[in-house]
């Protein structure tokens, strides 16, 4: 009795232990990330990311995205959308137990856009008749803000396979008119191989949304 008492207990933290190792700040990624604007069209492309945990309790991260779209932004109007965004930041960690984990992080952001009217469409009237279309290229339109985050996550992993992650968190962006941004995300990810991961995360800052699906490295 005492024998299968302690061979279970083993068995146990020995799949808590296990759980807790789903959890990894140590990797690189690259996959798909799609941004979408306010008042602007979603937008695809592509993304790269970078994570080193050191001394324990701390991580440096960097992140790049690139995406792009094309489409009508009204009846008449052909636009060109580009976005650059680029994250690099710093995080404490706080072990709740050995399957969750409490992350306090900030970062220094930039969001780069680049408008481009590629085709206007307007109609040609000769005495208040319509004769046909005509087209024409306008002009181009670029911008950026710098921000900075403040952010709070809790990592769960509730198997041998997955965690989950949640959080909150403070975006000031320097250059918009709306300067003061609260958001929230949320992600998962799927060891399905040894060292190898299936991320996905989604976050929402209210004036604009990213997604993104990473396959990772974990070293």
């Amino acid at each position: 009795m005492k024998s299968s008492l302690f061979a279970l207990t083993v068995a146990l933290f020995s799949g808590s232990t296990i759980a807790g190792n789903t959890i990894n700040f140590d990797y690189v990624g690259a996959g798909y990330a799609k941004h979408k604007l306010e008042d602007m069209p979603s937008q695809g492309g592509y993304t790269v990311e970078a994570s080193k945990k050191f001394a324990d309790r701390w991580v440096a991260s960097a992140q790049y995205s690139s995406t792009s779209d094309t489409g009508d932004f009204s009846s008449s109007i052909e636009m060109e959308t580009n976005t650059d965004y680029w994250r690099i930041g710093g995080a404490y960690l706080i072990s709740q137990d050995d399957n969750s984990v409490f992350e306090l992080a900030a970062s220094f952001n930039r969001l780069d856009i680049d408008n481009k009217i590629i085709k206007s469409k307007y109609d040609l009237y000769i005495d208040n008749a319509s004769i046909g279309r005509g087209e024409n290229i306008n002009y181009r339109l670029t911008g950026h803000t710098n921000t900075h985050t403040l952010k709070a996550n809790y990592h769960y992993a509730f198997a041998e396979s997955i965690s989950l992650v949640a959080g909150i968190g403070y975006e000031y962006l320097t250059n918009a008119e709306q300067k003061h941004e609260l958001f929230y995300q949320v992600g998962v990810n799927y060891n399905f191989a040894q060292n190898v991961t299936l991320s996905a995360l989604y976050r929402n800052i209210d004036i604009y949304e990213t997604q993104s699906i990473t396959l990772r490295y974990n070293f």
